[in-house]
């Protein structure tokens, strides 16, 4: 997420609130946190804390929350912040001006992904509390959600208590939950997300291979394999709408055209599959060497494993891919996926032709990118 430096006063622990330039009635402030220009002298009674463009004895005074940012810019009304006075951070929680807002349900994983861009951590504390907070300060809601992990089932039923927040408090956000699909095998827990009736929601499924050999390599665990389609086909039973995503990687991508017969004829029921470039952080850049593979290598493999959906009436996409990298055929798939505050362009990109059309680059991409990376004319 979104993160800025900030300067703290009147404040201990940990704030979360959302961004407001005024308007609000009194007795609806406690969840806001007001911006304003230092030398502003507002009524600032009741709100969660100021951010401020400087240090203001106005509100010292008055021993309001005060928040002293570089600039007020970088904030837009119904925003979501969380304020650590401790290391004087600042972290977008949500943005209303993105497409791409996550909540993270949990850190835990029941696999350990390759490349996995955030190795999971073993979480003491639950955070469900915390993001149906966070859920309901987002009202009226995005276009989209993400709910994501680490594994976000691994949390049990607190999964279904956060997408019954979704329902109530963002009904027109479509809520996209994106797992392994292993504990999705279990029918009596996929029956309970069924029961909940939401009609905006999504599963996708990471899948990295047709054969069980491969997949269990990928994710580390033997038997996951099993697990994932066993879940996939638990999902169809019960008519949820599926998305199949498979990263690309050294390990997988001379097999993307078998891939891609073994879910048309395994999986006609899945409504997008998603191709992906990887991440090149976390345990991707630990495991490096063994996972990466230029994607102009495999734009043939790629081409070839989207034509074949396509043409049997399965949408599909590349994410996280620049177009540079793509034949011009497969540039139709392609899509701006990579979340805002990590997206980079290079200086070669600033002359192409169809900058405003790709999707741009990982900043992690610095640890390892395609050598032939070029500008495009128009």
């Amino acid at each position: 997420m979104r993160c800025l430096n900030c300067q703290t006063s009147n404040m201990t622990v940990a704030l979360i609130g959302k961004v407001t330039y005024g308007g609000i009635p009194t007795n609806q402030r406690s969840d806001y946190m007001l911006v304003v220009r230092a030398s502003d002298k507002p009524d600032a009674k009741g709100y969660r804390a100021v951010i401020t463009d400087g240090d203001s004895p106005y509100f010292q005074k008055r021993r309001i929350p005060m928040v002293c940012v570089d600039g007020l810019t970088s904030f837009s009304e119904g925003d979501i912040l969380s304020v650590e006075p401790t290391t004087g951070t600042i972290m977008f929680l949500y943005e209303v001006n993105t497409l791409s807002n996550a909540i993270l349900v949990t850190e835990e994983c029941n696999c350990a992904c390759l490349m996995c861009p955030q190795p999971p951590k073993h979480e003491s504390e639950s955070r469900t509390q915390f993001n149906c907070k966070l859920i309901r300060l987002m009202a009226p809601g995005p276009k989209e959600l993400a709910l994501t992990g680490g594994e976000p089932t691994l949390v049990g039923d607190q999964l279904l208590t956060l997408l019954r927040e979704c329902q109530k408090w963002l009904p027109d956000t479509n809520v996209i939950v994106l797992s392994n699909g292993r504990r999705l095998s279990d029918r009596r827990y996929a029956e309970g997300l069924a029961r909940l009736g939401h009609s905006r929601l999504t599963i996708a499924v990471a899948l990295y291979a047709d054969v069980d050999r491969l997949h269990d390599e990928i994710v580390g665990v033997k038997g996951a394999f099993g697990d994932t389609i066993r879940g996939l086909y638990t999902l169809a039973l019960y008519g949820f709408v599926i998305e199949i995503r498979v990263v690309l990687l050294s390990l997988n991508y001379r097999r993307l055209p078998k891939i891609a017969d073994f879910l048309y004829s395994n999986m006609p029921f899945a409504s997008h599959v998603a191709f992906m470039g990887m991440e090149t952080t976390g345990l991707a850049e630990k495991n490096l060497e063994r996972v990466w593979v230029d994607p102009f290598d495999y734009r043939q493999q790629l081409e070839e494993a989207c034509g074949y959906l396509s043409q049997r009436m399965i949408p599909v996409s590349v994410y996280n891919l620049p177009l540079c990298v793509l034949p011009p055929p497969l540039r139709r798939f392609a899509r701006k996926s990579i979340s805002e505050w990590k997206n980079i362009y290079l200086p070669e990109c600033q002359v192409c032709g169809v900058k405003t059309k790709c999707g741009g680059f990982f900043e992690s991409s610095g640890v390892r990118r395609s050598a032939y990376i070029f500008p495009i004319g128009d």
